[in-house]
């Protein structure tokens, strides 16, 4: 099941399906913490349907990043 693979606050996800695609970066759990909730704005964010990833096979990949902060 991809909520159960995904590892909020850690993962940034990019969805693709067809030609279109998008994607969150792990910053965006802060704003939305439920893995459910967060498909479905990405999902809403690609193509204008919240639901499409419980619906439809998409392409999903996650990815991390490394926060930089410049000390003053």
């Amino acid at each position: 099941d991809l909520i159960q693979k995904l590892k909020p606050h850690v993962d940034g996800v990019t969805i693709k399906y067809g030609e279109r695609k998008a994607t969150f970066l792990p910053q965006v759990w802060e704003k939305i913490p439920d893995p459910s909730e967060f498909m479905n704005q990405l999902c809403y964010k690609m193509i204008g349907q919240a639901n499409l990833w419980r619906e439809t096979k998409l392409q999903v990949f996650t990815y991390q990043v490394e926060e930089f902060q410049e000390l003053n």
